[in-house]
């Protein structure tokens, strides 16, 4: 009887583990858009639900990588570019930015960031890293 009962609990802590936390999320199964966006520059995430207000931000040699999100309009006046860290020190300032650092490791579905548009979220996740920059997607709600 006690071996029954240990092996239950075993079972019932295993069955019953909290949730994975985002990090632990893959990737979605049908993206909304994807990006390539080189290293020491920045590019839109072209999702027809962002409206062009949906960026990410890849600065040059840092496994940290940036989802920039234009809250009254757009950050950005282009869709990409070239972008120094010490550029974007100062636009993270203005009050029209939500900047969120993602540290990549895996890049793997796993590690991104959480954007809100009006009542939606969306995920931007990093499927691809390379010394050349990364590739993300935009997971619809």
């Amino acid at each position: 009887m006690t071996r029954a009962v240990l092996a239950a609990l075993a079972l019932l802590l295993v069955l019953h583990r909290p949730a994975p936390a985002f990090a632990q999320q893959a990737p979605c199964r049908q993206p909304l858009a994807r990006a390539d966006i080189a290293a020491g520059s920045y590019g839109v995430v072209n999702a027809r639900p962002f409206e062009g207000r949906v960026f990410v931000y890849v600065p040059a040699g840092s496994r940290q990588i940036w989802v920039v999100e234009g809250v009254y309009g757009r950050p950005f006046g282009r869709t990409s570019g070239p972008l120094a860290a010490s550029e974007f020190a100062a636009l993270r300032s203005n009050r029209n930015i939500r900047a969120t650092p993602v540290t990549v490791g895996r890049a793997d579905g796993s590690e991104g960031a959480r954007v809100r548009v009006r009542k939606d979220t969306y995920v931007v996740a990093v499927v691809g890293a390379g010394a050349g920059g990364v590739r993300v997607v935009a997971c619809g709600p």
